[in-house]
């Protein structure tokens, strides 16, 4: 999600009109403004990630002190 955002969305964010999109003449791709509401997943997954990698790396510890 982290790719999405910085690929769809950022280098678009000052380039959109009042309806909230964007015309890029070259691909003749319409960009939305909405694409910006990707940044929540992609923070919301890293954390969990993050939490994640932290109970495994915990966990192998405990199993490794354990032997």
């Amino acid at each position: 999600l982290w790719y999405l955002y910085f690929t769809l969305f950022w280098p678009y964010r000052d380039r959109f009109n009042e309806a909230g999109r964007h015309m890029d003449e070259s691909t003749m791709v319409v960009y939305h403004e909405q694409t910006g509401l990707l940044l929540i997943p992609a923070l919301v997954l890293s954390v969990l990630a993050l939490g994640f990698a932290c109970v495994w790396q915990r966990s192998r510890r405990r199993h490794k002190g354990a032997q």
